[in-house]
Formats: C-alpha cells, sequence, structure tokens
C-alpha cells in the first residue's frame, strides 16, 4: 500500500480559518511542509499524513484545541465536487450515502466512511487505516462534524448519537454547542447513529435526470490510482476489525470473488488475508491506546478478542512491547 491521499476539496477551509485567527496560511502550510498553494485547487490532493501534521500546527498556532471540528462544521456537498453533486441528486439519504460509502476510494486513500445497520439503528461512521497519521483526534473531529452536515444538508436529520475514539478534551462545550450533543468520548469508533427508517427519507435536492448524468461520470473518476487489492481489502475489514468478525469470506464476497481466488491474489502481492487483518487490527489497537483512555481489556474486547492477556500477546509479537508499554511511551512523546 502506498502513502494515502486526501482531496484538497475537503479541507479548503483551512487557509481562511487560519486567517480568522490572524495566522498567515504560507507559514503554517509552510511548517507541514506543504506548498504556499497546496490548497488552492479543489481537486488536487496532499498526503494523508501531511493533512494530520497539519491540523496539529493549526491547533498549536491558533490555540483552537477544536480547530478540526470547525473545519469539519464548515464542510459541505460542494466541498466534494462530482461526489457531492451524486450525493444531492439521490432519491434517499440512504442512497446519497451509499454514494459516499462506494465511491470516497475514488479521491481518497488513508481513511474509509461506512455505513452499517444494525437492528433498528444505523451507523455512519469512519476510519483510519493510514498508519503513523499525526493529529489523529483532529482528524475525527473534523470527520464527525461533516457526518453531521451530511445528515443535515441531505435530509435535514440530526443523529441520535455521537461517538469520538479519542478522550474527552479540557473543555468539551465547543462540541456541544457546534453539533448540538454531547458525543460519547473514549468511544471504540468514530460515527454517528440515527434510525434506520431514516435512510428512506427523500433528499432535498434529488434529481433523477442529473443522477444518471452524474452517475456515468463518477463511474469514471479517479483523482488518484485505483486501489491494489491489498487498499481494497484494508478499507473492508478497518470497520469491521471493531464491529463484527472479519472472515476471509466476508471479505471476498464484498470483493465479488472467490475466497481462493483472494487468497491467490493477495499471495501475488506478496501477502495474505490474515497479515492483512493484523496488520488493521495492530493499527487500531495503536490508535485506541494513543488517542483514548479506554482500559487495555476493553480495547481486547473492541477487537474479537477472548480476554486481555490474549490480546496483550498478540500486541507484544506485533510491536515488541506490551500495550501498557506502549501507551506510557505515547504519553512520552
Amino acid at each position: 500500500m502506498t502513502g494515502g491521499q486526501q482531496r484538497v476539496g475537503q479541507i479548503m477551509g483551512i487557509p481562511p480559518l487560519l486567517r480568522e485567527f490572524g495566522v498567515d496560511p504560507a507559514g503554517v502550510l509552510a511548517e507541514a511542509g506543504l506548498a504556499a498553494g497546496a490548497l488552492d485547487d479543489p481537486d488536487g490532493t496532499v498526503p494523508f499524513v501531511s493533512v494530520g501534521h497539519l491540523l496539529q500546527i493549526c491547533v498549536e498556532r491558533t490555540g483552537c484545541a477544536h480547530f478540526g471540528l470547525l473545519i469539519g462544521t464548515r464542510t459541505t456537498l460542494a466541498n466534494f465536487g462530482a461526489i457531492g453533486q451524486l450525493m444531492g441528486s439521490a432519491p434517499t439519504l440512504g442512497g446519497a450515502l451509499l454514494d459516499f460509502v462506494g465511491n470516497q476510494h475514488r479521491f481518497v486513500r488513508g481513511g474509509v466512511p461506512y455505513l452499517l445497520a444494525f437492528g433498528d439503528t444505523a451507523v455512519l461512521g469512519y476510519a483510519i487505516f493510514q498508519p503513523g497519521v499525526p493529529g489523529l483526534s483532529q482528524f475525527i473531529d473534523g470527520a464527525l462534524a461533516v457526518a453531521f452536515g451530511l445528515l443535515r444538508e441531505l435530509a435535514e436529520v440530526a443523529p441520535d448519537e455521537a461517538m469520538l475514539a479519542h478522550a474527552a478534551p479540557a473543555d468539551p462545550r465547543p462540541y456541544h454547542k457546534l453539533l448540538g450533543v454531547r458525543p460519547r468520548f473514549d468511544a471504540e469508533q468514530t460515527a454517528v447513529t440515527f434510525s434506520t427508517s431514516l435512510l428512506q427519507k427523500p433528499v432535498r435536492t434529488a434529481d433523477p435526470v442529473l443522477r444518471s448524468q452524474l452517475q456515468e461520470r463518477v463511474r469514471h473518476y479517479w483523482l488518484i490510482a485505483e486501489p491494489d487489492l491489498r487498499t481494497q481489502l484494508l478499507r473492508l475489514l478497518r470497520p469491521m476489525v471493531v464491529l463484527g468478525t472479519p472472515s476471509v469470506d466476508m471479505a471476498a464476497a464484498q470483493l465479488s470473488m472467490h475466497p481462493r481466488t483472494l487468497n491467490r491474489r493477495l499471495n501475488q502481492e506478496g501477502t495474505s488475508f490474515r497479515e492483512v487483518l493484523n496488520g488493521a487490527r495492530f493499527e487500531v489497537a495503536r490508535q485506541l491506546l494513543t488517542t483514548t483512555r479506554l482500559a487495555i481489556t476493553d480495547i481486547a474486547i473492541a477487537l474479537g478478542y477472548a480476554d486481555g492477556s490474549v490480546f496483550t500477546h498478540a500486541f507484544q509479537r506485533w510491536a515488541g512491547v506490551t500495550p501498557s508499554d506502549w501507551r506510557a511511551a505515547a504519553a512520552a512523546v
């Protein structure tokens, strides 16, 4: 898997917001290793890791601990370009969200949105699978705010619950003010929940004629190269690591191929289903250990382990240290 990329359109609000705080955007971009005009073209891309670094610097320079949240609240369908237009033309909220989930890989590599239903509850979430991304809390704050905005813009829907996979900040009041609800911090995933019945709610701007045109356009749209099989599998597995029981049969069905074909093609790419799954688990474990205050036993359960000792042994094989030592070292940085 090559380094992740982020489409600029979703983060174009960063320079104007910096100016509102009296901060020179060019200086901040340079400190993040980006050119002064890196965020000018909405259809341009920047490294996924650089976005996290940029958000960290924005927090430091502005003194605003919820900078990522502010950027997310300013993101609209228009920021998503052709995909946003397609979403706005959908007949129902569920169709629009599936447009987003099904096409996001065409312009972003490093994080994945997901839409799942559990009985009467729908879950719209966002997970980062790119290893080593700094500023995780800011990144997922922005993603959560984007989810709120999309639901509101598409169908005037408000979530029932919001969850954030990071510890509560010193001052959580901006979250309630900007989102209208108090998120549950220290969650195992970053997501919003709402009634599955709302998936059938009409989109205010539905347009079947325009939609037909946009579907053809989006079908051939690739801002970044089509992902290799390992990346496609990782995108599938990352949400399922904390939401289900990933299996090769499930993954193969999602990728429209036989399990033997999946295993053979992964082998040709120099990897295996187990290796990719363990990599996803390891990344989730590192993220939760770094950004949340969840007990190690709770992290083990979230990752599908029978108990904390089994998880600890697995983590030691991956990292060479225990989860507790990893957390302590991350906190010391």
